[in-house]
């Protein structure tokens, strides 16, 4: 046992003592641009499943009104679908999605997001001048590839990497719209996507 803590002790002080320091903080290592995405297909689908939910609800209640009693069960079903497709809509008019996974391909891996927003910030790739992403949301997957140049800039005990000229060079989304000034900088640069 006592072997062991020397062993330990001593390894602690190696990985300590070739830890090089730079004297740079290098915290804000990825640009990124924000993204939202908009669903345009949903929301007139979800209206008329609203309304066809409400014409049955309204056939129910005239039979049960005029004396069909095996029918009040099917009353708290129609309700309980209705108000479903009145979160859905509502969802939908707020524009905050759920988005189920994101993969890339320039070795970020996957970007995990918790929770529905309606902005998602994207880390841009700081090893290329070029970021694709996988998009999944609900069961469909849409393709997002970002083309930019890169900056690198070093402070005093800070190195930033900036973005700028940022644009869509391919995209599966039915339309893109970028929002930026003339030189479309990461951390400053929207896009919506339509889908």
């Amino acid at each position: 046992m006592r072997g062991f803590l020397i062993l330990t002790i001593a390894i602690v002080f190696l990985i300590n003592s070739c830890k090089e320091d730079t004297g740079f903080d290098i915290s804000q290592l990825e640009p990124i641009v924000k993204l939202s995405f908009i669903n345009t297909d949903s929301l007139p689908n979800a209206l008329q499943e609203l309304q066809l939910l409400n014409d049955s609800l309204s056939i129910v209640n005239n039979l049960i009104s005029m004396g069909a009693t095996n029918l009040e069960s099917v009353v708290g079903l129609l309700q309980t679908e209705i108000d479903l497709v009145n979160i859905e809509i509502e969802t939908i008019l707020t524009g905050r999605t759920v988005i189920s996974k994101v993969e890339t391909l320039e070795g970020m891996g996957s970007i995990q997001f918790l929770d529905s927003a309606e902005i998602f910030p994207f880390p841009l790739s700081i090893s290329t001048d070029q970021s694709t992403f996988y998009v999944t949301i609900v069961d469909d997957i849409d393709t997002l590839q970002i083309v930019y140049d890169r900056e690198i800039t070093e402070e005093p005990s800070v190195i930033l990497f900036t973005s700028f000229n940022t644009q869509i060079s391919f995209s599966t989304y039915d339309s893109v719209k970028v929002v930026c000034d003339s030189l479309c900088i990461s951390n400053e640069t929207f896009i919506s996507l339509y889908y």
